[in-house]
């Protein structure tokens, strides 16, 4: 994908792959606004992006701060090309053993607020007539060990 010129949101864009994907959109001309809940780590994830990078802190959970991203991406760069939905946590260990409102919080970030950002970015693209939005998910293995990660039972389970 040619993103030179494009503008693009990456939630998690403070480190790992949200971090990594967001500097390389900017070194391939793309203008992006970077999404995090880590502000420290946000603006150091800023400084290696140069100009082309924006960055707003927030939580992908939160309908006020992901309105705010919106609206911020929009005043700054006039539209939205792409968005990234990246943020996610995970927890490991026996499913049984994770208490429930740990696995809760899993999915509140990981499927809720990819959600959330597609509900208030989506309404951006389907009025510009175009638009572009990549899903980021974890690996889950194909079958269930003591350690794997809190949502392989629910995805084997509905397999």
């Amino acid at each position: 994908m040619n993103v030179a010129g494009r503008v693009i949101i990456v939630t998690g864009a403070a480190s790992g792959i949200g971090r990594a994907v967001a500097q390389g959109f900017c070194r391939d001309g793309a203008y992006v606004t970077g999404f995090d809940v880590d502000e420290r780590v946000l603006a150091e994830s800023k400084a290696t992006g140069g100009d082309r990078m924006y960055v707003t802190a927030g939580d992908v959970c939160s309908v006020p701060d992901i309105e705010v991203l919106v609206k911020d991406t929009l005043t700054r760069f006039g539209r939205i090309d792409v968005l990234f939905n990246n943020a996610g946590i995970s927890d490991r260990g026996p499913f049984l053993s994770i208490p429930f409102e740990q696995w809760l919080q899993v999915i509140q970030v990981n499927l809720i607020g990819a959600a959330l950002c597609l509900r208030h970015v989506l309404p951006v693209m389907l009025e510009q007539k175009h638009g572009r939005v990549i899903n980021v998910v974890m690996p889950i293995p194909l079958t269930p060990k003591s350690y794997d990660n809190i949502i392989t039972p629910i995805l084997l389970y509905n397999s």
